[in-house]
């Protein structure tokens, strides 16, 4: 078996398991999306509004923009559910 074949089958087994429990998990997705979108906005201001040592600033810099890229994958991720 290909790791291509391999890959679908392991992608379709979490699927089955994730249809399973679809509400809970969009559910889910809502309520950590809306945390990590405040967190992101909080440390965007941090970031912006207070004077900062430099590895503070990094530190809240890489919180930022980690949770603005989650937030991201997590809308498309319910686009690609609503349209499945």
């Amino acid at each position: 078996m290909s790791f291509k074949q391999r890959f679908n089958a392991l992608r379709e087994q979490v699927n089955i398991r994730l249809y399973d429990s679809r509400d809970f998990v969009l559910g889910a997705l809502s309520r950590l999306s809306f945390l990590v979108a405040l967190s992101t906005i909080v440390s965007l201001i941090i970031f912006h509004g207070y004077q900062l040592t430099e590895e503070q600033n990094q530190t809240i810099g890489l919180i930022g923009f980690r949770c603005l890229i989650w937030w991201f994958n997590n809308i498309f991720l319910q686009i690609n559910i609503a349209f499945a």
